[in-house]
Parts: structure tokens; C-alpha cells; sequence
């Protein structure tokens, strides 16, 4: 499954049918380059209507959200083998690779060595619940592996 699926199951019924769209189209978004303009063209608003209509729903403003969908992204992509933080930082758009670090630091408060020893994506994703205000539905009742 990818990280879009696994997202979107965890997030199971916490958000409505038009939330969970946009943070799908976020995710694939995220790896297409997109930024929060596009987005919110995407969803038929600017991004500050998006803004507020993602703000009512408790969710991140469309580049927070797509700051997040990044990092949930890194965290499934750092810990398999061959990758790198420099070729998911290439992958995922960003300048470079500090310019990367610098986000995974901000948004998930680590280094890519400690997003791997800390669990990678599933810490990561319980964070972004947490942003979300969705109860968590990572943990025994749901299997995101």
C-alpha cells in the first residue's frame, strides 16, 4: 500500500468525505511538485478560501498540508534500503538536501537518521492525526502495515 492508502485508512471516519479528498489529492500532490496555489485551483478556490474551508475543518492551511503529505511521504520512502535523505529530498521536490532536513526538523522534530530509529512512518502518521484532531486509529484496531 502506499502512502496515500495508508494515510486515508488511518484517518478512517474522522474527517468527512470532502476533507479526505483533499488530503488525498494533497498526497499525490506532494510528489508531483504542486504547491498550495495549485492546490487549492484544483479543489476551485484560491488558496485562502481553501484555507478557511480547511481551517473549519480543523485541518493544516493547503501548505501546511502539503508540508505534511511531504513528510509522510519521507517517512515511508527514508527507511527502505538504498534510499537516502538526499535522493527523497530530490524526489519530493526540495532544493536541497538541507533544505529538506530543515522541514523533517521543523514538522516532525528529527533528522532523517532519527525519523528511521524513531519508527519512520508510523510515528509520522500519528502526528499528522494529531494535527488533524482524528482520533488515533493507527494503533490496535487498525493495521497501517
Amino acid at each position: 500500500n502506499g502512502t496515500r492508502a495508508l494515510t486515508l485508512r488511518a484517518l478512517g471516519t474522522g474527517l468527512d468525505g470532502w476533507s479526505r479528498r483533499i488530503v488525498g489529492v494533497a498526497l499525490d500532490a506532494a510528489v508531483v511538485g504542486w504547491g498550495a496555489d495549485q492546490l487549492a485551483a484544483h479543489a476551485g478556490w484560491t488558496r485562502a478560501h481553501l484555507g478557511v474551508r480547511l481551517g473549519e475543518r480543523g485541518l493544516p492551511s493547503p501548505g501546511r498540508l502539503l508540508l505534511w503529505a511531504r513528510m509522510l511521504h519521507a517517512a515511508r520512502w527514508i527507511p527502505e534500503l538504498g534510499r537516502t535523505a538526499e535522493s527523497v529530498s530530490r524526489q519530493l521536490d526540495y532544493a536541497n538536501g538541507a533544505t529538506f532536513r530543515r522541514a523533517l526538523r521543523s514538522t516532525l522534530g528529527c533528522t532523517p537518521t532519527g525519523l528511521i530509529e524513531g519508527g519512520g512512518f508510523v510515528p509520522a502518521l500519528r502526528d499528522f492525526l494529531d494535527v488533524c484532531g482524528v482520533d488515533d486509529s493507527v494503533g490496535d484496531r487498525r493495521s497501517v502495515a
